[in-house]
């Protein structure tokens, strides 16, 4: 890769409302991975709890890690810290896929949930997602479960 990148954690409003965008970048395009009745079920109301998104800004129950290719901000891990570290979100902006941004937040995410003291981390991954699931692999996470839906 050429360009300079670094990853910041989010720290501030507008940190916050990247993420979000990152966010609503990721539902739109997982949505066409998720079976056909489920996209049916999809509401466009996302996640605005201010509480929630305030607890992420202040390092709280989790944090946001942002990846800029110079000053362009460029991907985006989202981390919620329960019992577990969990890898709730996770997306690069398409022209800027390939170049191991992704493999650098987890990375990044990795050693900052160490640093919290945690030993674990999941993630849930769409089943027909390859690519994501090819790169969760590489960066060692293993499955150990199956999460099935059915329409009612």
């Amino acid at each position: 890769m050429t360009n300079k990148f670094s990853i910041r954690q989010v720290d501030s409003s507008e940190g916050i409302m990247l993420v979000k965008a990152f966010n609503k970048l990721l539902e739109q395009e997982m949505i066409v991975l998720l079976p056909a009745f489920m996209q049916e079920l999809v509401t466009d109301d996302g996640n605005d709890d201010p509480v929630y998104w305030e607890k992420i800004r202040a390092g709280k129950q989790g944090f946001a890690l942002i990846a800029y290719l110079d000053a362009l901000p460029v991907g985006m891990a989202l981390i919620q810290e329960h019992e577990t570290a969990h890898l709730e979100s996770l997306i690069i902006d398409p022209p800027f896929r390939h170049q191991g941004l992704a493999t650098a937040l987890i990375k990044e995410a990795k050693e900052r949930c160490r640093q919290h003291g945690y030993r674990m981390m999941n993630l849930n991954v769409l089943v027909n997602n390859d690519k994501a699931y090819a790169c969760y692999l590489k960066e060692g996470f293993v499955p150990y479960r199956t999460n099935m839906a059915v329409k009612l």
